[in-house]
């Protein structure tokens, strides 16, 4: 081990002082270019560490620019996303005022020879009893123009103005309407008292009317036209008074309502129903 422990060291001097007396031939060499042979060396041996170099800044410089073009897809993809989940939201309000629509159609066309312009609802005050709805501007609405929704009658219009109208609704304290039972045999007038509830006055004794039976305007008032659904008795109760006592309620919520169909005249005999 000593012997093979010299020889390795021996070596090693011999190698040390011949890349010394090469480095030192090397500074006073010149190559044919002029550049001394050492700076060659040198030059080739930091070449692989310049490369390295490059390599990694140009390696460094892709990561960023990876990682910004990545964050800048997911906010694309984000916003995408957002405006698809709008064009949802915005469909989904559409279908649902084109089915109020529908609906509310459906009960002005049921009414015999009448016309209407369609409304869409902007604004409830339900504490007041109140329906802002749109109008198409121009529109020939009148004051105390009958107004009808999805299930029935929800009152009246108030004021009218390009675009717009008020509407009162059934419920509200002081609107009055004229009904019938629903055999035909009673009549009377349905008051409101607020928040949807109604109150059916001067409906006498004799008239068989039940919990549940659904009231229907008469026409008698000559406001509203006959027939238009009004509101479900809730209560029936009988006193010494010639009247009945009896509670009901509205049978459209006007917290419900999205579209309206506005009363506004009569068709002429000829022609049939709008489709």
């Amino acid at each position: 081990m000593t012997r093979r422990a010299a020889f390795t060291g021996s070596a090693m001097r011999i190698l040390l002082v011949w890349l010394l007396l090469e480095s030192v031939a090397a500074l006073q060499v010149h190559r044919p270019d002029g550049t001394l042979v050492f700076v060659h060396w040198m030059r080739l041996a930091v070449r692989p560490l310049t490369w390295a170099v490059d390599a990694s800044t140009q390696g460094v410089s892709d990561l960023v620019a990876g990682l910004a073009e990545n964050q800048r897809l997911a906010a694309t993809n984000q916003q995408l996303r957002q405006d698809l989940e709008d064009v949802r939201l915005r469909n989904t309000i559409l279908e649902t005022d084109l089915q109020a629509t529908r609906e509310a159609l459906e009960v002005a066309l049921a009414t015999p020879m009448t016309t209407f312009e369609v409304g869409r609802a902007l604004y409830r005050d339900l504490g007041r009893g109140l329906l802002v709805v749109s109008i198409a501007s121009g529109a020939d609405i009148r004051r105390d123009a009958a107004v009808v929704a999805a299930g029935g009658l929800v009152g009246r219009v108030i004021r009218v103005e390009r675009d717009r109208c008020w509407v009162e609704s059934l419920a509200t304290p002081g609107a009055a309407v004229a009904i019938r039972t629903a055999d035909g045999g009673g009549h009377g007038i349905i008051e409101g008292i607020g928040r949807g509830t109604l109150r059916v006055q001067y409906l006498g004794r004799q008239a068989a009317v039940t919990r549940g039976e659904l009231l229907s305007t008469s026409g008698a008032d000559g406001l509203y036209p006959p027939d238009l659904p009004v509101a479900r008795v809730t209560s029936v109760r009988e006193t010494e008074a010639p009247f009945l006592t009896v509670r009901a309620d509205a049978v459209v919520n006007m917290a419900d309502v999205r579209a309206v169909a506005i009363l506004t005249g009569t068709r002429p005999v000829t022609g049939d129903l709008p489709q």
